[in-house]
């Protein structure tokens, strides 16, 4: 098993009754989206692989009311989510390179703002460089939460679900997943193939040729023949190279022998041979290591781009399967509620039936039991949406396991985060610039652009080469060129030349109009990564700030609870106690039936205010580029997270071919 260390300026809370205080550590990265925790953390326990058992007949929970319990089976039969580790399937995160320096104006403008901590209390902040929790006692367990986590009766079979192993498998076998993954490999082939046109190529070649031409000179063959008949064999064997400098090299064995009836060719028949070096090296354009490389660093930089395009939609696809599975939360919390408002109602209906004969009257009978009508066709509703949530995860995650279970009741086994929780806007801004994937590739964007930038200076220059040739030949009597390959290295010495070549088109407007092409898609990307960067620090802002109101929220929600709760207690006894006439008791089961169905209303705003304060915190991990960072253990035994800003990754050269800062424009 891996073991996953934490990463700084986070927190954890302690567990739930304990008393008051402020927590800060660090975070297991990996738990990046569990809300249980952090309300944004993923939950990466790896676990066995399991299969989907029948479990024991459930039992009926028609009514869930004060006081009553619902029985479930035995937690040895309820089946468990396997779990995967997920930092075999995460891309790492890309350093930034030289490009990282346009960030350090938005470093300072952060460092000059003053760090107001967002908490929920109105008008209050605090000052740290740390989000921090804050656990307090003063929020009591709903009377759903120790239900939520058991078989309401939605099937034969039960499978329990967790974040962590949703997300953890989600990454393992979602197609869309799996799809995403593919992008950096197929870009970084592009790297492979930018880098081969600097391999070696092999290559031979022979040639026989029959020459049987008439003669109209005896300059041709010496005598009195009509007809000149030649045969010739040719062949070539060599290697040649384009070198990281941007020279050309070649060594070529030639060999060959002729035989013909020319009295001019001796010795004949004769065997040749010929070894030559030839190199051409560029001294202007084309000319250098950096040029001729810059080719693999547009690819890798592409490559770079992709793998945090990758990052940001595996972002997005986890987000999607961590609300899923507060939807499913959710509505099985709803039905619990419509469920528990069923029973009371059929409950008030069940006293009023028998009572009919007595005291109570034929319209409070016909309202109860319109009451009861119409919310037990809510509580069927609530039981589709359960269906629906669940078939919604099934097609998000993409496992096996959930597609087996497509029948099961999934138990939702973590509840939203209820502490109060301190945000530091001025950190999490900064943590943005220093991790959103979106910030990264537009970076990596201007890299590239900064590259090829580069390479259109070096096109105007004029072709100039310096061109060497070196060769040895031999030449022997017979067929057989063996000999003359023995004495091209015995007899004679070598030959050589040198010359140069020189190029330069009239105008050189086609250079001209790439290099002014290039510097106007630099301009181009500079904004967009100002835009870029702008739009997160907005984003960060405005998920910090959600995060506050949904807590106040939630605390809001929490009064308006016990409030509607004191109204339906209060018109239950007076209901009990106090009959009057038929008109009032009729108007006051009205107000009682009334009261339940705000007090279903505001344990509904409630929960849905719960599962907002959890995607409240998963967003804000987004925003920040921190939901998908992880360490893990390296070589040496030291613990390894996404590389800061200006570390390289391993294989990644520290120089950079060209400047990083815009171009003049004019």
């Amino acid at each position: 098993m891996q073991n996953w260390q934490t990463t700084p300026r986070l927190a954890r809370i302690a567990d739930e009754g304990r008393p008051s205080v402020t927590w800060s550590a660090r975070v297991d990265v990996v738990r990046c989206i569990s809300s249980t925790l952090l309300g944004c953390l993923l939950v990466a326990l790896i676990g066995e692989s399991v299969e989907v058992s029948a479990g024991p007949p459930l039992v009926n929970t028609d009514v869930i009311s004060e006081g009553s319990d619902l029985v479930v089976s035995d937690a040895s039969e309820v089946n468990q989510l396997s779990q995967h580790d997920p930092y075999q399937i995460i891309p790492p995160a890309i350093a930034r390179g030289g490009s990282d320096g346009y960030l350090n104006p938005y470093r300072a403008r952060i460092d000059a703002q003053t760090d107001e901590l967002l908490n929920a209390n109105h008008g209050e902040t605090s000052y740290s460089e740390e989000i921090t929790i804050q656990q307090s006692p003063a929020n009591p367990s709903m009377w759903w939460d120790e239900l939520i986590s058991r078989r309401l009766g939605f099937g034969q079979q039960a499978l329990n679900v967790d974040v962590g192993s949703l997300t953890t498998s989600a990454l393992a076998h979602s197609p869309r997943v799996k799809g995403l993954l593919a992008e950096p490999q197929i870009r970084q082939t592009e790297v492979t193939i930018a880098d081969a046109k600097f391999d070696p190529t092999l290559f031979l070649s022979g040639k026989f040729n029959d020459t049987n031409d008439p003669v109209g000179s005896t300059l041709i063959t010496g005598d009195q023949s009509r007809r000149f008949r030649d045969e010739t064999v040719t062949t070539d064997a060599g290697i040649r190279q384009r070198t990281r400098v941007g020279g050309d090299l070649e060594i070529v064995q030639r060999g060959g022998f002729q035989q013909n009836n020319s009295i001019f060719l001796q010795p004949n028949p004769q065997g040749t041979t010929r070894l030559e070096i030839n190199y051409a090296q560029p001294l202007w354009r084309d000319a250098g290591r950096t040029i001729n490389r810059s080719q693999i660093l547009v690819a890798q930089l592409r490559a770079h781009q992709a793998s945090s395009e990758t990052r940001r939609e595996l972002e997005s696809h986890l987000l999607e399967v961590t609300r899923a599975y507060w939807n499913l939360y959710r509505y099985r919390v709803l039905w619990l509620q419509q469920q528990r408002l069923v029973g009371s109602t059929r409950q008030l209906h069940a006293v009023l039936a028998s009572r009919e004969s007595y005291d109570a009257g034929r319209r409070q009978v016909v309202r109860a039991r319109s009451a009861l009508a119409s919310r037990q066709a809510g509580l069927a509703r609530a039981g589709a949406r359960i269906k629906d949530a669940q078939t919604r995860l099934r097609m998000l995650v993409g496992s096996t396991e959930l597609i087996a279970a497509r029948d099961a009741e999934w138990i939702t086994q973590e509840r939203p985060l209820q502490a109060q929780v301190i945000v530091s806007p001025k950190q999490a801004i900064a943590d943005a610039l220093e991790f959103r994937p979106d910030i990264t590739a537009a970076l990596q964007t201007i890299h590239e652009v900064s590259v090829r930038v580069g390479v259109a200076k070096n096109q105007l220059l004029p072709q100039l080469d310096l061109l060497l040739s070196a060769y040895v030949a031999g030449l022997d009597g017979g067929r057989d060129p063996l000999g003359a390959f023995e004495n091209q290295f015995s007899d004679g010495r070598p030959g050589f030349s040198i010359g140069l070549a020189y190029e330069f088109p009239v105008g050189n407007r086609a250079a001209s109009s790439r290099l002014n092409r290039d510097r106007w898609e630099l301009f181009q990307a500079i904004q967009e990564f100002r835009q870029t960067t702008e739009s997160a620090i907005a984003e960060v802002e405005i998920a910090a700030r959600e995060t506050s109101t949904s807590y106040a929220s939630l605390i809001e929600k929490r009064i308006a609870i016990e409030a509607a709760r004191t109204e339906v207690d209060y018109l239950d006894q007076r209901y009990r106690e106090l009959p009057g006439n038929e008109d009032s008791v009729v108007l006051l089961i009205d107000n009682l039936l009334d009261a339940q169905q705000r007090l279903a209303e505001q344990e509904r705003e409630y929960v849905e205010s719960q599962v907002a304060y959890a995607n409240s915190w998963i967003e804000l991990r987004r925003t920040t580029g921190q939901l998908l960072l992880f360490s893990s253990p390296t070589a040496s035994g030291v613990e390894r997270t996404a590389p800061m800003p200006g570390e390289l990754m391993p294989g990644e050269t520290t120089g950079i071919p060209f400047r990083s800062a815009p171009p003049n424009l004019q």
